[in-house]
């Protein structure tokens, strides 16, 4: 588990699920029946010896991305993280079907995630596994 949060750790890699199954609780990067998705973005720190700010490779990387989606708001009027998902889509080398059906999986996997909040019982179930599949070709798309 440890390995595996470790190796996911930057948010532009992959998308982190928190899965329960049989009482069990795991995290992948596999979506599942269920899963509820876990933020992890790399901390930031202070160093303990020198008092100074300890930074990663991985946060200096999304702070530059940060600075440079500011200065570039007026021409492409992205948020930091749109720019990054763009950023990894074309390094992902999907083709132009592929990034609209990216986006298209971006809209409707909201939408579930925002249904399965308010579902209950049999809802619950369908809403469920229709994220799943969801999250399963955006995950074989490489969005």
């Amino acid at each position: 588990m440890v390995i595996a949060l470790t190796l996911l750790s930057s948010a532009a890699v992959a998308q982190v699920y928190r899965c329960e199954m049989n009482g069990k609780i795991s995290y992948s990067d596999e979506p599942c029946m269920g899963a509820k998705r876990v933020d992890v973005r790399p901390t930031r720190g202070l160093d303990k010896l020198s008092g100074k700010s300890s930074k990663g490779a991985e946060v200096r990387a999304e702070e530059w991305n940060k600075q440079a989606a500011d200065i570039f708001r007026p021409v492409f009027r992205e948020t930091p993280d749109q720019r990054a998902t763009r950023h990894r889509r074309y390094r992902n080398n999907l083709t132009p079907e592929e990034m609209a059906e990216c986006y298209s999986l971006d809209a409707r996997m909201g939408r579930a995630e925002e249904q399965e909040r308010a579902a209950k019982g049999v809802d619950l179930k369908q809403v469920q596994q229709q994220l799943l599949l969801q999250r399963q070709r955006h995950k074989k798309l490489k969005c």
